[in-house]
């Protein structure tokens, strides 16, 4: 049963990978990463795994904004997303739950 269940939630925070992404983008935008860097950023999810994804030539840049350098403070948005993750992965299930529910018309 707890397989099943770790399956069903891991499929639905997959089909919402676009939510995340959206957190992701506002953090690091707030956060003063340039706009054309940020669009050049996706969120993956593989089996309950989520990761930041780029392009390998672009990960010195992320790097020195997310950590920054001798003359450059960081501005963190990789960590401040991390530390919001399961707030935003319980957001995306109660909405499905409450989507399903209404769905099936549980309320009616």
């Amino acid at each position: 049963m707890s397989d099943l269940y770790f399956k069903a939630l891991n499929k639905t925070v997959e089909n919402n990978s676009d939510h995340l992404l959206a957190v992701f983008t506002k953090k690091a935008l707030i956060s003063g990463w340039p706009e054309d860097l940020v669009s050049k950023i996706g969120v993956k999810i593989v089996d309950g795994n989520i990761a930041i994804t780029h392009d390998q030539k672009l990960t010195q840049t992320i790097s020195d904004l997310e950590y920054g350098t001798t003359s450059t403070p960081p501005r963190a948005a990789m960590r401040n997303f991390a530390a919001e993750l399961d707030a935003h992965l319980l957001d995306i299930l109660v909405a499905c739950g409450i989507d399903a529910m209404f769905k099936r018309q549980v309320f009616s």
